[in-house]
């Protein structure tokens, strides 16, 4: 009888080498291709997001963001990703509680 094989791959334990960049990300933008799906992670330009605030134009425009890292992967690799990101949040909310969003407007 041939033996089943799991589709979840294992936990497997990571190590972060020293020299390896790190960031925080609070904004993130995603490009598709028929092979590629590439996330781009970054930051809102805190100084000049805050400047466009206060500032006396009247415009509301969206604030600049630094593109720190790009993430390119197959569309099979983005939709486990999505899968695996699921599951954590799912998991986070039952120990932490529901996650609010903001309204998107």
């Amino acid at each position: 009888m041939p033996k089943e094989k799991s589709l979840v791959p294992k936990q497997q334990t990571a190590e972060i080498p020293e020299g390896v960049m790190q960031f925080y990300a609070n904004a993130m933008n995603i490009l598709v291709t028929p092979w590629d799906v590439v996330l781009l992670f970054g930051s809102i330009k805190l100084p000049e997001a805050i400047a466009g605030i206060v500032g006396t134009s009247g415009a509301s425009k969206e604030p600049p963001i630094r593109i720190d890292a790009a993430v390119i992967m197959s569309p099979q690799h983005a939709k486990a990703t999505a899968n695996a990101l699921q599951h954590v949040v799912t998991e986070y909310e039952k120990q932490y509680g529901k996650i609010g969003l903001p309204e998107v407007k």
